[in-house]
């Protein structure tokens, strides 16, 4: 009870005391829309389908170069900038266009691939080693990768709405209001 009373104690007198007067109700204000902002989601959650000798059909995990949009302060040298353009191979234009760009999290990708570009260990280890401002290598999972050898969505399938198709092959019981067009299917 005494170390609650003490947590509590403390939580009061930097919300409403002069623990405050460091931080100006603006600053919390913004720091508060930065917390919920800035999210990339690295993994659905989503169950994961192999085939029968075991080769995921749901994707990969992949240690991938994640960014998050840059809060004023600069991400780091010109040289080191290079140095990670080198380690992605691509120019040094690019990728500092992809990170100035940046409106939300994002992980680096080779070209128009949708897929998270993954990284070696070697690539990975002298990623940190440059020590850039909201840059990161994070687990991600490419959820449907390209070389797939049938496409997941056609050997598992998926649930969405559809209100065109639930009217096509739907449109007796959609009269009858056993289903509805915003019905998931």
């Amino acid at each position: 009870a005494a170390a609650f009373a003490l947590v509590l104690a403390r939580l009061a007198w930097m919300q409403l005391g002069p623990g405050r007067a460091d931080r100006s109700a603006s600053a919390i204000g913004r720091s508060a829309a930065l917390q919920r902002s800035d999210s990339l989601m690295l993994d659905s959650g989503r169950g994961q389908f192999t085939d029968r000798g075991g080769k995921l059909l749901t994707g990969e995990t992949v240690r991938a170069l994640a960014a998050f949009p840059e809060a004023g302060m600069p991400r780091g040298t010109d040289e080191t900038l290079g140095r990670l353009a080198a380690i992605l191979g691509t120019d040094k234009a690019r990728l500092t266009a992809w990170l100035n760009g940046l409106k939300t999290a994002e992980v680096w990708r080779e070209g128009d691939s949708p897929e998270a570009h993954g990284l070696s260990e070697e690539e990975e280890e002298a990623v940190r080693k440059l020590d850039l401002i909201g840059v990161a290598v994070l687990p991600y999972r490419n959820r449907y990768p390209e070389d797939s050898p049938v496409s997941p969505l056609h050997a598992i399938g998926y649930v969405s709405q559809n209100p065109q198709r639930m009217k096509d092959v739907y449109g007796q019981k959609l009269a009858d209001r056993e289903l509805r067009s915003t019905d998931r299917i």
